[in-house]
């Protein structure tokens, strides 16, 4: 087999597929979403066949490639970012432009040793696997000088972000001092593990534990507070609320969180390809090694559901769907409001009725509303109860996911957080 390594952008011919292979896994462990152990264990390399012209253009060939590896190594942890890289036309265009621009400048010099040169772009692919990712909160204020809604009487505040995002992301700073500056009051954003990887390769219970450990850890979350989860965050909010005893939380609020599970890829709900990698991800959703990821914790398979509610290893548990739990209906009875937000043109969380616990039915693609779903008939989490006394407010936005202006955070979440 002979496949031209264009990456290089040195003429190198390949001549042995352990190369491309070597290339490829090097990629992949340069991203930090393989380790060197698994590089060892993957001798798949992904063939030519003469078939280029199904591509328009080299960069997309690389990235078909990076996905068919991830999928016959079994790198399902590494699937998600590659996979939603390789969906983003935009991202896929602005990384192929860098790269060339990198290239003529002779930011990827000629390197020998073709797995560490591949380790090299794999790192420097991070940046746009991440800007492609679900973590697409949007949040931004121009004013430096906003006169305060509330005096310093309401109460600490603490959020989590979204998936592969980080606490120091421009848009989580700027909403934490928005919230600081307009209420006077302690705002925290906690992190777990080193943020944007963590959020994808810790289970959601470990990441639920830790984050319990640090709440705990802090002085000003001793009283009663206000917790707010971001996307992804959402669930680790709702895992802490739940599992993390001993704690006093006011008001529950979710933006644009998956409360009731996914089943496809973010941004890839329709087309012959993302049928592709949507499928090829649902034969493994409910193995030990995808379970034991972030998002694989919350991964909801209509056609599997019985096979979920054995081993989902976090999502079944937290909506009681598994066993009734008393203790966990008991909390969200005690809570003053439980806020949801669902964005009505959200291609990040599919299904995007998801935010406000709604879902399929079983076994079809009918989707039932958040007052249609076993959930809320059997009465798992206490909805009925809750709805009957006005503590549930359903927050709808028309925007794209996790979209808000300060605005709307002023009409929308500030009444809850004074």
């Amino acid at each position: 087999m002979k496949a031209v390594l264009f990456l290089c952008a040195l003429s190198f011919v390949l001549s042995e597929k352990t190369l491309n292979n070597q290339f490829l896994t090097g990629v992949l462990e340069g991203a930090d979403l393989i380790s060197k152990v698994d590089a060892l264990t993957c001798n798949y390399s992904p063939s030519d066949d003469d078939q280029e012209n199904k591509f328009t253009s080299a960069w997309e060939k690389f990235v078909v490639d990076l996905v068919d590896i991830t999928v016959n190594c079994k790198f399902e942890y590494a699937l998600r970012p590659i996979t939603n890289l390789r969906t983003s036309e935009k991202m896929m265009a602005k990384a192929q432009q860098k790269f060339e621009d990198a290239k003529a400048k002779g930011q990827f010099p000629v390197l020998s040793d073709i797995n560490m040169y591949g380790k090299i772009l794999g790192a420097w692919l991070t940046e746009f696997m991440r800007m492609a990712s679900p973590s697409a909160f949007k949040f931004s204020y121009e004013s430096p000088s906003i006169v305060a809604l509330a005096d310093s009487s309401a109460l600490p505040i603490l959020f989590f972000h979204g998936i592969n995002g980080a606490c120091t992301d421009s848009n989580y700073v700027e909403f934490g001092d928005y919230l600081r500056e307009q209420l006077g009051t302690y705002v925290s954003c906690i992190e777990i593990g080193n943020g944007a990887q963590s959020s994808i390769l810790m289970s959601m219970t470990d990441q639920v534990n830790e984050a319990c450990t640090k709440v705990k850890a802090d002085p000003n979350y001793q009283g009663s507070f206000n917790l707010i989860g971001i996307s992804q965050g959402g669930i680790v909010a709702r895992g802490v609320f739940q599992h993390c005893s001993g704690l006093q939380v006011n008001n529950l609020i979710t933006i644009g969180s998956p409360v009731m599970g996914v089943n496809k890829f973010p941004s890839c709900e329709f087309g012959i390809k993302c049928s592709i990698y949507n499928n090829a991800a649902r034969l493994g959703a409910y193995s030990s090694a995808f379970q034991a990821l972030g998002p694989g914790g919350y991964v909801k398979d209509q056609y599997q559901y019985q096979t979920y509610l054995k081993k989902s290893s976090f999502l079944a548990d937290l909506n009681n769907e598994r066993s009734i739990n008393q203790d966990y209906i008991d909390l969200y009875l005690s809570l003053g409001y439980f806020v949801q937000f669902f964005f009505t043109q959200d291609t990040i969380v599919i299904p995007k009725q998801s935010e406000w616990f709604g879902y399929f039915k079983e076994n079809s693609e009918i989707m039932q509303a958040y007052n249609e779903t076993l959930d809320y008939v059997n009465n798992y989490l206490g909805a009925q109860n809750m709805d009957a006394e006005g503590k549930i407010i359903r927050t709808l936005i028309e925007a794209g996911h996790c979209d808000l202006t300060h605005e709307q955070v002023n009409q929308y979440l500030i009444p809850y957080l004074q």
